[in-house]
């Protein structure tokens, strides 16, 4: 079998969506029934942007068997040009195969050559406005991907009832495979958190972590208000640490913050940083994610919506208790092994659970070892 792998999600800075889709790439690598694999990236055909970008992808530890190829079309042109006139199939441009693979919300235009397209949320579909008006290019060709495609794959049952509702999907036709989680994450004791915090941000204070792209979909802004509320206590001392970068009006939601008079500091910035109530750290790379959510005492992840929840695994597999909404997948993907509110903006609940974790080395520790166990079996439910 001969494969077409759209994989533009691997392209740094690669987000937990490019995390799966280089671990589903690795996987399709190793089976042997597989002959080739054409990878192909929706960049300018020229210059230096071509060449940095297949250097991102070396090391990866891919066999001979995938090939690496550009569209002679940039991303955001074909995408309109598909949407369009659904025109030229992939297949056309690049080698033959037996089957297209979209691994990440799109699945490219193709004439008779079966497709597989996988979909992490609904969210673009359901909720334009949480996104800039020039992704409405991209939701279409989402929806023509759900109507068109031969099979369809998704992190959650929750997805998967979306699609049947919203598109009358039949169900046989989709497949719930939650996301592969690997990777090594260090559990450490209260010692080595307040080294490591030192280290990282020049003092051992307490902090709340929150990991994703600043976008309208995270509802960060509660998270303000939360340290705010948690702040008002002269006995508590606590920070928020923001690990990720800026998506639609991320800016903006941060600015918010001025309200409550935080004072808000950037760690690539100001390193070690000085005083500060909020941290952003922006994008960074696996190793110190790992490190700074594992020296971190609470992950609250109040999203409103999400199709899978990775961050909330990271962080039982650190031994970090979590709280966080219910919303979406959230309270499949989380189970009893997080402290779930039920009204997604219910500051008073979020308030409540954080003070408890933070004053009781009992429930602590209840919930630490929970999320250790229930991060394991998700796990091994994926492919």
């Amino acid at each position: 079998m001969k494969i077409l792998f759209e994989g533009q999600s691997l392209l740094p800075p690669r987000t937990g969506i490019g995390r799966v889709t280089a671990y589903l790439l690795r996987h399709l690598d190793h089976q042997h029934e597989i002959e080739a694999i054409h990878t192909f990236l929706s960049v300018f055909p020229w210059g230096q942007y071509w060449n940095s970008s297949l250097r991102s992808l070396q090391g990866m530890d891919f066999s001979n068997k995938i090939a690496f190829h550009r569209l002679p079309i940039p991303q955001g042109h074909i995408l309109t040009i598909w949407n369009r006139y659904s025109f030229p199939p992939v297949e056309w441009i690049l080698p033959k195969a037996d089957l297209v693979v979209g691994p990440a919300h799109v699945l490219p235009s193709r004439a008779t050559t079966p497709g597989i397209l996988t979909l992490f949320d609904t969210s673009l579909i359901e909720h334009p406005e949480w996104y800039s008006k020039s992704a409405a290019g991209y939701r279409k060709q989402i929806i023509n991907g759900i109507h068109f495609a031969d099979g369809l794959i998704v992190p959650s049952n929750i997805v998967k009832e979306k699609l049947i509702h919203l598109f009358g999907r039949k169900e046989k036709g989709i497949d719930v495979i939650p996301c592969p989680f690997e990777g090594e994450y260090q559990v450490i004791n209260r010692s080595m958190k307040h080294t490591i915090r030192l280290e990282r941000f020049g003092n051992t204070d307490p902090y709340i972590c929150w990991i994703g792209e600043i976008n309208p979909r995270k509802n960060v802004p509660l998270l303000f208000s939360l340290l705010k509320r948690l702040l008002s206590n002269p006995n508590k001392k606590v920070k928020l640490v923001l690990i990720g970068g800026f998506g639609f009006q991320g800016e903006e939601i941060v600015t918010s913050a001025q309200q409550y008079n935080l004072q808000i500091a950037q760690w690539q910035k100001d390193h070690p940083p000085k005083e500060y109530d909020i941290l952003l750290t922006g994008y960074v790379n696996d190793k110190d994610k790992k490190e700074i959510l594992s020296a971190s005492d609470i992950l609250v992840f109040p999203s409103l919506d999400e199709g899978f929840g990775y961050p909330i695994l990271e962080a039982m597999a650190s031994g970090v208790p979590v709280v966080c909404s219910k919303a979406g997948s959230i309270p499949e993907i989380a189970g009893d092994s997080a402290l779930i509110v039920d009204e997604v903006s219910d500051l008073d609940e979020y308030v409540q659970r954080c003070e408890e974790l933070l004053s009781s080395n009992q429930m602590y520790e209840m919930y630490r070892n929970k999320g250790l166990i229930h991060q394991k079996k998700i796990s091994e439910q994926s492919i």
